[in-house]
């Protein structure tokens, strides 16, 4: 059954076709971690995004992606 049938069909029986609220996605990265990328490149200005991204574990134990490095810059 695609999407938009089972859209119709909850419109028809409920007359409304708002989306249920979801959680926010988790951040990465702690407040702490940001701080401490700003800082490792207001040290070492010739750093790549990417370099720090390895060197960072997020918070899951996992390697943090360049972007969000880039985003926290």
């Amino acid at each position: 059954m695609s999407s938009i049938v089972r859209l119709w069909q909850k419109f028809q029986n409920t007359d409304r076709v708002a989306d249920l609220p979801r959680q926010p996605r988790r951040k990465v990265t702690t407040v702490y971690q940001d701080a401490q990328i700003i800082a490792n490149h207001i040290e070492n200005c010739y750093m790549t995004a990417a370099d720090t991204a390895r060197a960072t574990i997020g918070t899951h134990g996992r390697p943090v992606c360049f972007k969000t490095v880039v985003r926290r810059l």
